[in-house]
């Protein structure tokens, strides 16, 4: 049993690589804090999602902070843009808009709350 999280911090450019970096920091904390292959491959690819969205919607630097506790893996994104991400409208011939809704299926919790410089958008995945 871990006594102290295990975190990490990123800041994320918005160039394409980007979203592979924040992937592999997230899934290289969770391998090693021992939280098995699928918590770590499902806490990587929800990450992508949200360094994705935030350079898509911000345009700019997003900042990713994420720890691993004996509770859960908690991954936070900041960006610039003060528009707090809401469900839409899906349609079946696009193929982006879909993002939040994985976020939504597979995370224990997720949400976004605003900053002083823009917003926060955030998930946790329990651990058995």
């Amino acid at each position: 049993m871990r006594h102290s999280p295990l975190t990490t911090h990123l800041v994320v450019s918005a160039q394409s690589r980007s979203a592979r970096s924040a992937r592999a920091a997230v899934h290289g904390l969770c391998v090693d804090a021992e939280t098995g292959a699928g918590t770590a491959d499902v806490a990587a690819l929800l990450t992508s999602e949200l360094v994705t969205n935030a350079h898509e919607h911000a345009g700019g630097r997003a900042v990713l902070d994420a720890f691993v506790d004996d509770r859960c893996v908690r991954v936070d994104v900041a960006d610039g843009d003060a528009t707090l991400p809401g469900p839409r409208a899906i349609d079946l011939e696009a193929e982006r808009g879909r993002g939040l809704l994985m976020v939504a299926a597979f995370a224990s919790r997720w949400g976004a709350r605003p900053t002083t410089g823009g917003k926060t958008v955030w998930f946790e995945l329990d651990l058995a």
